[in-house]
């Protein structure tokens, strides 16, 4: 074999000989990331959680009795082939997906100062998901350079393309989904997401769907803790926000992980379990075990598309003047408002902050704009499909605002028209004082995420290369070297009276976990 066949064969078998030492049995392989422990706060409150009576009849907490009001936890059976490992070795493996080291992301967050150079990149599916169940990659450019101090997210819409659609090996069935909500449609819903993350890494505080309709997290595999906060707590947000001005009205930099006796209602959601989450209310995330869920909007008549603002508005008739002023490779700018910040930094490599309204065709049609849901991160000199928007924005100042045409590179391309607002630069983490403030990922890795990233560099290596994980020092064990039988947190220091043999973390965890342990428990 020679050449792409080669390459195929190679990783053909490096994907078998991982596939053989899944499936043995008392093999102590080196890799595997440490599983993260369920958090606790002085002021928290358990998120409701839907029941059903013993003999199959509804009780007052029924799951279709939700009314939208209020986070609800009911039970949605995972359908068939709905794992991070079957997904991976389907035949939608090899696609492209994308996967971001924050999640959502913030438009100020400082550049990273390595590779890859902005928020997200792509890799291909299977590597995304093998990453997130902490097993050794194959060769790879990207994944080699990543930073261990930014723990990666997939978020993968594969709903939205039909040919993907069919390659599916997830047939997404209707479970025993509330009654009050449009849950039977979801598998019609091309903005439907499939999420998977490791162990520590963090979702930060938004308001999904930017707040506007009721939204669902479905957990089909792993374990994550999610904190949530009622739409009230919004006036309190901003001021715990970093830079709230460059945030969209839906973000915010709290981070309730920091901290001990926030007021919050949580819940840790394992496989088989999904969230109701009402429309307004704010939620972040952290991935206790290798995590794969869904997660969708459930009011199909909240899009989230774009709007235009009044502001926007206005000079939508200059656009329509530009345009036919618009020949050849020029780029034709006006300055519709003047800067009063300094002059973009010389550095080959910047994010700007801005504001844009895109305008398309002689009858400047808007096909893009950041009015509605807050101002957008472009990664200067890092992404190459920007082409002439990137010269527009190196010749702006911070504060100006300007529209600018031109023409599309490709054969009897389109006209186009961009109005920018540059709000703010940054640069890549370390490289300028008081320009940017990396954006926090979580509060830093645990060291044992530390120590798992330095062996996980050496498996790119030759397998005699290859350094084992070293095990956690005994105090971070937990007493009883058990894990809590809920969320997998370590220390288990809870245990049943009725079997002794279920330990649990925290109460919480033990009363969550009692509507299934009540059909074996011996007790």
């Amino acid at each position: 074999l020679g050449g792409a066949g080669a390459a195929a064969a190679v990783a053909a078998r490096f994907r078998g000989a991982l596939d053989a030492v899944r499936g043995a049995e008392g093999v102590a392989y080196p890799w595997g990331w440490p599983a993260c422990d369920r958090r606790t706060w002085n002021g928290e409150q358990a998120v409701r959680r839907a029941t059903r009576s013993r003999g199959g009849g509804a009780d007052a907490g029924d799951d279709s009795a939700w009314e939208g009001l209020a986070p609800l936890v009911c039970e949605a059976a995972v359908p068939d082939r709905a794992s991070m490992g079957a997904l991976a070795r389907s035949s939608c493996g090899e696609l492209p997906v994308d996967i971001e080291d924050r999640a959502p992301v913030f438009p100020d967050d400082a550049p990273p100062a390595t590779r890859p150079f902005s928020f997200g990149t792509r890799v291909r599916l299977w590597e995304a998901l093998d990453y997130a169940l902490g097993l050794p990659p194959a060769q790879h450019s990207v994944l080699r350079d990543m930073d261990g101090e930014r723990l990666w997210r997939l978020r993968w819409r594969p709903w939205r393309s039909e040919a993907t659609r069919a390659r599916l090996p997830v047939a997404l069935r209707a479970p025993a989904w509330p009654q009050a909500t449009a849950l039977r449609d979801l598998g019609r819903s091309t903005e439907a997401a499939l999420e998977a993350s490791p162990p520590g890494a963090v979702l930060r505080m938004h308001q999904p769907a930017s707040g506007r309709g009721d939204f669902v997290v479905w957990q089909l595999e792993g374990t994550q803790q999610l904190v949530l906060l009622p739409p009230s707590s919004s006036h309190i947000l901003p001021s715990a926000s970093d830079g709230a001005s460059l945030l969209g009205a839906h973000l915010s930099r709290y981070n309730p992980w920091d901290e001990t006796e926030a007021e919050v209602h949580t819940c840790v959601l394992c496989a088989g379990e999904a969230l109701l989450v009402p429309a307004g209310w704010w939620v972040s995330a952290r991935t206790l075990q290798p995590s794969l869920s869904l997660t969708a909007c459930l009011d199909p008549g909240h899009s989230v598309s774009p709007k235009v603002a009044q502001l926007g508005e206005e000079y939508r008739q200059a656009a329509l003047e530009l345009m036919p002023k618009l020949v050849g490779d020029d780029i034709a700018k006006t300055i519709l408002q003047p800067g009063t910040g300094g002059p973009s930094p010389s550095e080959p490599r910047y994010n700007a902050i801005c504001h844009m309204v895109v305008y398309r065709g002689l009858q400047a049609e808007v096909t893009r704009s950041t009015w509605s849901d807050g101002p957008q991160a472009l990664f200067l000199g890092a992404d190459a499909s920007m082409g002439k928007v990137e010269q527009v924005v190196r010749s702006m100042v911070v504060g100006e605002r300007a529209l600018a045409g031109f023409r599309e590179p490709r054969a009897g391309g389109a006209a186009l028209v961009v109005d920018v607002e540059l709000l703010a630069v940054r640069l890549p983490c370390g490289r300028g004082a008081g320009v940017g403030v990396a954006g926090a990922s979580g509060g830093g890795l645990a060291p044992e995420c530390e120590r798992y990233f330095g062996a996980w560099w050496t498996w790119f290596e030759e397998p005699r290369a290859w350094r084992p994980l070293p095990g956690l020092p005994q105090a971070q064990r937990g007493p009883l070297h058990v894990l809590c039988d809920r969320c997998g947190s370590s220390g288990g220091v809870l245990r049943c009276s009725g079997c002794l043999s279920a330990f649990y973390c925290c109460k919480q965890c033990q009363r969550e976990a009692w509507p299934r342990h009540r059909s074996f428990c011996v007790g």
